[in-house]
């Protein structure tokens, strides 16, 4: 699987939760649904 790393710039945090909504949208539109985005890297455990 391919992992994309996406840096979301925002000034306040109700802009931020915009435009994450808005990146999670295009990214179902792409065929990525929900499942694609709960694969989060975990902290690795010293």
């Amino acid at each position: 699987p391919k992992t994309v790393r996406v840096m979301i710039e925002a000034n306040t945090t109700e802009d931020l939760a915009a435009k994450r909504k808005a990146l999670n949208a295009m990214i179902e539109a792409k065929g990525y649904g929900p499942e694609a985005l709960r694969e989060r890297p975990r902290p690795a455990k010293k």
